[in-house]
């Protein structure tokens, strides 16, 4: 699991182990993130030589956020009160991470409690980025460099959408740099 960040050895012991257990009931099961890297390449590889299948995996609509939701509460989705549901839709993007993330910050913060009337909201519902999900974000920002972060810096300020004439006039950066 999240093998994105595996030195070469590990991804020496993935391929080996993908190659010989063909002739064993056992299956290996490799989650990384979808960045160019050794690690993609190992597993892109092993699925060229039919030694593993590729999966990839696109963020969550709505009704499976709320299914997700439903079972990290352990209930069914139709019991996810929907204020928390709009909430992990709207904030989340559909990142599974992101989304279980931010349950957890409800449930541990007590604004989302289970009582004999099942999950109930409790006061306001403000979510406090959990410090995991602020790790994880800050790790792969610092993979940028100065430019990277800097146009997400601006993007940051500018919103979800903007025309990148924009992003190109306050960072003065030609379009091969962006």
């Amino acid at each position: 699991e999240d093998l994105h960040d595996a030195d070469a050895e590990t991804l020496a012991v993935i391929d080996y182990l993908v190659d010989n257990l063909d002739q064993v009931p056992a299956a290996v099961l490799v989650t990384t993130r979808a960045d160019p890297g050794p690690t993609l390449d190992v597993v892109r590889h092993a699925a060229q030589r039919e030694a593993g299948v590729l999966l990839e995996l696109r963020r969550l609509d709505e009704s499976q956020v709320r299914r997700m939701v439903g079972a990290c509460l352990e209930v069914d989705e139709s019991e996810v009160p929907d204020p928390v549901a709009e909430r992990m839709w709207r904030d989340s993007a559909g990142n599974p991470f992101v989304v279980e993330e931010m349950l957890h910050g409800l449930v541990n913060g007590g604004l989302l409690a289970h009582g004999p009337d099942g999950w109930q909201v409790l006061g306001e519902l403000r979510i406090d980025l959990p410090t995991a999900l602020v790790r994880a974000i800050a790790h792969r920002t610092d993979r940028l460099g100065p430019q990277g972060r800097e146009l997400l810096t601006v993007a940051a300020v500018l919103g979800h959408r903007f025309p990148l004439s924009v992003l190109r006039e306050v960072t003065g950066l030609d379009d091969r740099g962006l």
